[in-house]
């Protein structure tokens, strides 16, 4: 009878897992089997760096670059779980892009030199090969490919983390590799691609008892996804040709969402299900073009018990409210017009208590909170942090938050409002800031007519946009800076680090005597570990949704019209221009489009206009409800 209780009890646990008996014994024994194999990979890649290693000493270019191709996919067949392991290393030493890096948790400055396959790359492929440099750049390469094998052979494997890898691994190649980002100087791209999906592939197809009892049909779905996907990248590699939107919609997408649903199926626990610590990806969201793709949660430092509609519907009152300027004048909303997409429209804002120009102009709140760093110089890392310096700022806001403490304990409404959605504190600084982080949580943008589309909720899209996309993925290079879906410095798989770019940007448009803009950008931030030459002029990559109404562009607002921008990239940023920029990071030659083609790019970008947020000003304000002081201006309209 014990027994027999026993048994009824097991089954029951398996029942309550979805999991069958014996299928945790098979998983486990896959597990083992696919470190192996990656094990394997990984020392079949250090064979492929020691013998490119050598090569080197002969300094044939035939048989360099033949090596280098053979180095290259060695490494494309295990990128997706050296990054899953160790994203930060891979950053820095082993697959980063050819910049220097600053440490970000040194101690003191530290500038990373620009080092790793990239790297590499791209000295391959310039016009001089500094074989001494490329020595120099292998031994770097091979010695902190060693480190990591060592340490991989000691890691434990679990049985969800080749879905995870595999997954990020299907975004890094839509986003990095297809782009040719990771690609600089060979243009590989379409090449590389083909072997990770072929990897990915080989990968699964180890999986194949666990799917035995469970879903055969689903297991052989994904083997034809990914066959299919293959067969694809082998009859179209011409990178100037390449339907990017046809096949993330057709291939990439349908193997991201059939991953996730294996994933499910096997009864396999996912990172949000075992882990309190949040994440920058929503792992559930079957679609990186979906609203709930990112969390913003995670972005904004803010847990989801800190997360409610009463307190964004309270925070848009405040963002709309005068009375959190000192001369209840202006509003976060003077400086961030919804009919703007929640910019200003000015070259360079003014401040609302000074009236003086700034040093440069508002950008969008329209999917700021995606951002690891926020004001275009990078300045500040944390949102709460950055409202408070908007506005304590003697220019701008000039209040302290015991002045707007004050002010809003004398509307009866909002003392309700705020007891009502901080019940244990009501108003005080933290909760002020915390309601305004939740309003700027509400301020998403992925519902635009392009994103409609590679969902699958409309069915057509004009073929300008098509062509646009397709030249923004590619011969335009524009997705090597404005990375899909958020179209900003937001860099892809893991959409942590915001980067920023050396443009050469103008401080006026006088071709016949270019100057370049005074402003230092990120060089002068105020943070001392990135006090490096070559952040001189750097500047934070801007989301481009929404762009058709964010005008004028740059930081200082040089550029009144897209066509002015498009030709700017077209022409090789300020070095195409004439001026001396040493350490731009945009490249100085011309991508020689088109007329046609700067159109084309122009149609795609105004198909990400989502005009959702641009009705969202409150019919009234609740503080001095009976008194003048209520019919305030805010954004060229009286309440």
């Amino acid at each position: 009878m014990n027994k027999l209780f026993i048994v009824f009890v097991i089954s029951c646990i398996a029942l309550a897992n979805n999991r069958p008996g014996g299928l945790d014994k098979i998983l486990e024994e896959t597990g083992v089997q696919v470190h192996q194999q990656y094990l394997n990979d990984f020392e079949l890649y250090l064979n492929c760096l020691k013998d490119f290693e050598h090569t080197l000493t002969q300094k044939k270019i035939v048989q360099t670059l033949n090596d280098w191709t053979k180095l290259r996919k060695s490494y494309k067949k295990i990128e997706h779980f050296i990054d899953h392991y160790d994203s930060l290393k891979v950053k820095y030493y082993i697959n980063g892009a050819p910049l220097a890096k600053t440490e970000e948790h040194a101690n003191l400055p530290n500038l990373i030199e620009a080092q790793g396959l990239q790297m590499l790359d791209e000295l391959l492929y310039e016009d001089e090969i500094d074989w001494k440099e490329l020595k120099r750049q292998i031994k770097l390469l091979h010695k902190h490919s060693i480190e990591i094998a060592k340490t991989h052979q000691q890691k434990t494997y679990h049985e969800r983390f080749y879905f995870e890898a595999a997954r990020r691994q299907i975004i890094r190649i839509f986003t990095l590799s297809l782009t040719n980002f990771d690609t600089p100087g060979s243009g590989n791209g379409i090449a590389e691609s083909l072997v990770s999906l072929q990897s990915l592939n080989n990968y699964f197809k180890m999986h194949k008892p666990a799917f035995a009892n469970k879903s055969q049909s689903l297991y052989k779905q994904l083997i034809f996804l990914f066959d299919s996907s293959t067969t694809y990248l082998k009859e179209c590699s011409n990178f100037d040709y390449f339907d990017h939107l046809h096949f993330y919609k057709n291939y990439l997408q349908p193997l991201y969402q059939q991953l996730l649903t294996c994933h499910k199926i096997l009864g396999i626990k996912t990172i949000d299900e075992l882990s309190n610590l949040p994440q920058t990806v929503q792992y559930q969201s079957p679609h990186i073009f979906s609203n709930h793709f990112l969390n913003a949660g995670f972005y904004a430092s803010t847990q989801s018990r800190n997360i409610s509609k009463q307190r964004a519907d309270l925070g848009r009152l405040l963002f709309f409210d005068p009375a959190l300027s000192s001369n209840n004048l202006g509003a976060c909303a003077s400086c961030h017009l919804p009919e703007k997409a929640f910019t200003d429209g000015l070259k360079k804002s003014k401040g609302l208590v000074s009236n003086s120009l700034l040093k440069r102009n508002s950008p969008t709140v329209i999917n700021a909170v995606y951002a690891d760093r926020y004001f275009w110089d990078l300045e500040e890392s944390d949102l709460a942090k950055q409202i408070e310096k908007v506005v304590v700022n003697h220019k701008e806001m000039g209040i302290s938050f015991p002045e707007i403490v004050a002010k809003l304990n004398q509307s009866k409404t909002y003392e309700n409002y705020f007891n009502e959605c901080y019940p244990e504190m009501g108003i005080d600084k933290w909760s002020i800031t915390n309601a305004i982080i939740n309003y700027l949580l509400t301020l998403n943008s992925f519902n635009s007519p392009f994103d409609r589309y590679v969902r699958g909720e409309i069915n057509t899209l004009e073929e300008p946009v098509i062509r646009g996309f397709n030249l923004f993925m590619g011969k335009a290079a524009c997705a090597t800076c404005h990375f899909p879906p958020t179209f900003s410095g937001l860099v892809p798989p893991i959409f942590y680090e915001t980067e920023s770019e050396v443009l050469g940007v103008p401080s006026s448009k006088d071709k016949e005597n270019p100057e370049l803009d005074e402003d230092l950008g990120r060089y002068m931030n105020g943070r001392r570990k990135e006090y490096f030459d070559n952040y001189k002029n750097s500047f934070k990559t801007p989301s481009i949704r929404n762009v058709e109404l964010t005008g004028p562009y740059m930081h200082n607002g040089v550029f009144d019209t897209m066509e002015e921008v498009v030709e700017f990239y077209n022409n090789g940023g300020g070095l195409g221009l004439g001026i001396e920029v040493p350490n731009q990071t945009l490249a100085g030659d011309s991508l020689h489009l088109t007329k046609l083609e700067q159109q084309d790019l122009i149609s795609f970008m105004k198909a990400l206009t989502d005009t959702l947020h641009l009705n969202s000003k409150p019919v009234s304000l609740p503080l001095f409800a009976d008194d003048e002081l209520n019919k305030r201006s805010v954004g060229g309209e009286t309440y």
